[in-house]
């Protein structure tokens, strides 16, 4: 059985500079899983999209073209326009109201990295990631 994961980790809420000098604002995104997004390589394995990371054993899968996204204090949705044309993206599912807030945001398949790096530049985003898929421990 697979489960899809929606958690965000928090590491760091400084600016990070990238090598072509685009600085990312105050998302919440360490600077491993940055360079993960920016560095990793990016595939596909058993109808799911993947990224594999240096130094990890296996691949990270996630849904593809989908992005779980966490906006800063008093942001909605519609202030998003300008960004979701950009990337090209549709909101999928609205949770900001929720007990746990995030939207879900769909994006062309095979657009996902330059996606998330886009959104986690935007002052209005708080974190984005993939929405992970997880093995229950009976799958291993």
């Amino acid at each position: 059985m697979l489960v899809f994961v929606a958690a965000a980790s928090a590491c760091t809420n400084q600016a990070t500079e990238q090598p072509s000098g685009e600085t990312f604002g105050p998302a919440v995104v360490s600077d491993r899983m940055l360079a993960a997004y920016r560095d990793g390589l990016y595939g596909a394995s058993d109808g799911h999209c993947t990224l594999t990371v240096r130094d990890e054993e296996h691949p990270r899968r996630f849904e593809c073209g989908a992005l779980l996204v966490g906006l800063q204090p008093g942001m909605r949705v519609d202030s998003l326009a300008d960004l979701l044309a950009v990337i090209a993206g549709s909101v999928a599912r609205d949770r900001l109201d929720s007990g746990s807030p995030y939207i879900k945001i769909s994006v062309p398949t095979g657009t996902v990295r330059d996606a998330i790096l886009r959104v986690l530049a935007d002052r209005r985003v708080r974190y984005a990631e993939f929405n992970t898929i997880r093995r229950q421990p009976s799958d291993r």
